[in-house]
């Protein structure tokens, strides 16, 4: 093996395992978020619920404080996107360039949003190509805004009751 292909495939593997380690920052910050957003909204379902009412105070700062965490999410969720993109395409780059002849995992996968211009059918389901992690995080993001945006537009009766 010359040295080129030995720094190619030490480049592979590091893009490969930066793939993963991106993977798992993702998804340890979207259930970060996930389970911070619950528990806003179950304080105030909690609050609604029972006999326990919340402060006129808390009643606005809960659900903004929610608003600020779906702000931040949407940020995590777009910066983990866009390094593991990177990642993924040089890692797919260097399998193209040195290791076609022996194996093809990367450039197998044609993307979840597949627009070459040849007439390669993508073997992704439907659904996933339809529905990537991307797309159904922001879906779960927007949810939790109108959750929000409802409560801070019923905030002044809810801190009467």
């Amino acid at each position: 093996m010359s040295k080129m292909e030995e720094e190619a495939r030490i480049g592979y593997q590091t893009a490969i395992g930066l793939v993963g380690l991106v993977s798992q920052e993702i998804y340890s910050r979207y259930n970060a978020m996930l389970t911070a957003n619950s528990i806003i909204i179950a304080i105030i379902g909690w609050s609604l619920t029972s006999n326990r009412y919340l402060s006129p105070l808390l009643v606005v700062l809960l659900p903004i404080a929610g608003l600020v965490l779906c702000f931040l999410w949407f940020l995590f969720i777009h910066h983990g996107v866009y390094w593991q993109k990177l990642f993924r395409e040089k890692a797919k780059e260097l399998e193209i360039e040195f290791f076609s002849d022996t194996f093809n995992l990367i450039s197998l996968v044609v993307s979840e949003n597949p627009q070459s211009s040849n007439k390669i059918k993508s073997q992704i389901p439907r659904l996933v190509r339809w529905f990537p992690f991307h797309r159904t995080s922001l879906i779960v993001i927007g949810v939790f805004v109108i959750i929000y945006i409802a409560i801070l537009s019923y905030a002044p009766s809810i801190g009467t009751i």
